[in-house]
């Protein structure tokens, strides 16, 4: 008979055992209370702090800002913090208020509320728009380059 030697089990003595693990790895206190209030019918309010966008939102203010008056700094500010806020999910409760006000008020169904919605977005998308300086690209001449020019000839 014809045997085939097997090599013996490789065993790695360099590699120490595991240590023995505690077992379940425990729930973190804060999601702990946070749903230990939830299942309680308590209100529970998460706050999210997204440094990324807040460090995006001041340059964006800066770079628009460059040697604008504090009026224009100001406002640039207020509609940074409500952009974070937007971004960050804590102006949906305000919808969802909004929206329960025009269907109980004002008798909207679903369909109306969205082009409610729509129409005051478009108003304050094109009053925010608005209030940007307008730049004209080419000679910067236009209308009144022309106009002092007629009258250097003059």
């Amino acid at each position: 008979r014809d045997q085939q030697k097997t090599p013996p089990a490789a065993t790695n003595a360099a590699v120490p055992p595991m240590p023995d693990l505690p077992g379940p790895i425990p729930p973190d206190p804060v999601h702990a209370a946070i749903a230990a209030a939830a299942a309680a019918g308590g209100n529970v309010r998460v706050i999210r702090i997204d440094l990324r966008l807040i460090a995006k939102l001041i340059v964006l203010v800066l770079v628009l800002n460059q040697d604008g008056s504090r009026l224009r700094l100001a406002l640039f500010s207020a509609v940074a913090v409500l952009i974070y806020l937007h971004q960050t999910g804590a102006l949906n409760g305000v919808g969802r208020r909004l929206a329960a006000f025009q269907q109980s008020a004002l008798g909207l169904d679903a369909p109306a509320q969205r082009g409610v919605l729509h129409e005051v977005k478009v108003f304050l998308v094109g009053f925010l728009t608005s209030l940007l300086p307008g730049f004209s690209v080419g000679d910067g001449g236009g209308v009144a380059a022309a106009a002092g020019a007629r009258d250097l000839r003059d």
